[in-house]
């Protein structure tokens, strides 16, 4: 994923579509069991922990997914590099900044799978800008669409 999201990076490719194509995971995955899963959570913080708490290690090994805070209508998710895929790539970090954006969209559509609008999504620091991980700030609405 990392070099497609470079590769549409260099195609020009902005990161409004990055997003975009991140937050079409919701619609990739809402008529799959995992959708069906996600729909039966009774919250958005549930739903939220579960995704990243359980089920990314689950897709997703060549990052630590943790979700550092989560409150009724807010979060915070922290991302790091698993050192021994990186070491094994021959590499300090895993990904890119426009995976980072890809992923802002990924976190951003999760509400979607309880009928609510997308989470308001702020990425706040970045390992591919020198930080010592990547942070997500995220808002979100706990009242479905009418």
């Amino acid at each position: 994923m990392t070099d497609v999201c470079a590769y549409l990076n260099r195609r020009q490719f902005d990161k409004e579509t990055l997003f975009a194509m991140g937050a079409d995971t919701y619609q990739a995955t809402r008529h799959s069991l995992v959708g069906k899963i996600f729909s039966e959570m009774r919250s958005v913080p549930e739903l939220y922990e579960h995704f990243f708490g359980d089920c990314m290690r689950l897709f997703e090994a060549n990052c630590d997914y943790r979700l550092t805070r989560i409150t009724a209508h807010e979060g915070t998710l922290e991302v790091r590099s698993n050192t021994g895929v990186a070491e094994e790539l021959g590499v300090k970090q895993i990904g890119n900044a426009q995976l980072c954006t890809f992923k802002a969209g990924m976190i951003a559509c999760i509400p979607q799978f309880l009928g609510r609008a997308q989470a308001e999504v702020k990425e706040t620091k970045c390992v591919h800008h020198g930080d010592h991980c990547c942070r997500f700030e995220f808002k979100f609405e706990s009242t479905p669409l009418s």
